[in-house]
């Protein structure tokens, strides 16, 4: 997990291709999951459990995000992109939102993951959990300076015009924002769910 954490951090800042940045970003992630999955507590499971869903939505809005700017810019270069935002802030605004549910930002599914998943395997692994928090600020600051990168600073010649969402991509958007908000406001719908699968989890690595 800790390897896992650190490669993908600093290996997501060296990237200048936006679908690479987002797979390395990810791994650092789902380091998170394999620390919550090794402290063996029922809290930390849940948390990861929870992180999976979480990190799916926002992994999932990044790559369709990503893959509209690519399609409008014929781009997948950071280099290549700068004040997009004017033009599209529709997307710019999806982007963020799936950045701050990335980094763990409060009142979203990712905040109250990674809480649950800390406060469990902290007590069971001290240092290791403190490299991964260390880690996933590397993260948070790479995911924030792309999305600087892509959205704001001087507008392009190049990227005069470029169209804002359609219908299409708010239909497909809209929903995991929803999901996004319901897990981070209301995690009481979903901890039921988690808690019995966590059960079934622990006990079978207890052997029972």
């Amino acid at each position: 997990a800790v390897v896992g954490a650190v490669w993908g951090g600093l290996g997501a800042l060296a990237q200048d291709d936006v679908r690479r940045f987002i797979g390395y970003s990810s791994l650092a992630q789902l380091s998170l999951v394999l620390l919550g999955i090794g402290a063996h507590t029922s809290v930390a499971l849940e948390g990861a459990v929870l992180l999976l869903v979480a990190h799916g939505v926002a992994v999932t809005m990044l790559t369709l995000l990503s893959g509209s700017l690519e399609e409008r810019t014929r781009t997948r270069s950071l280099r290549g992109y700068g004040g997009l935002v004017a033009q599209v802030p529709r997307l710019a605004g999806f982007w963020m939102f799936a950045v701050f549910t990335a980094i763990g930002v409060p009142l979203l599914a990712g905040f109250v993951a990674e809480f649950m998943l800390f406060s469990g395997a902290f007590p069971a692994h001290r240092i290791a959990t403190a490299v991964v928090m260390a880690s996933l600020a590397v993260t948070t600051g790479g995911l924030v300076w792309t999305a600087h990168r892509i959205f704001f600073g001087p507008v392009r010649e190049t990227l005069s015009r470029v169209r804002d969402a359609s219908t299409l991509e708010l239909a497909y958007l809209l929903p995991l924002v929803a999901l996004v908000l319901l897990f981070g406001i209301r995690p009481g719908a979903v901890t039921p769910v988690l808690t019995n699968g966590v059960i079934q989890i622990t006990t079978r690595l207890a052997g029972g």
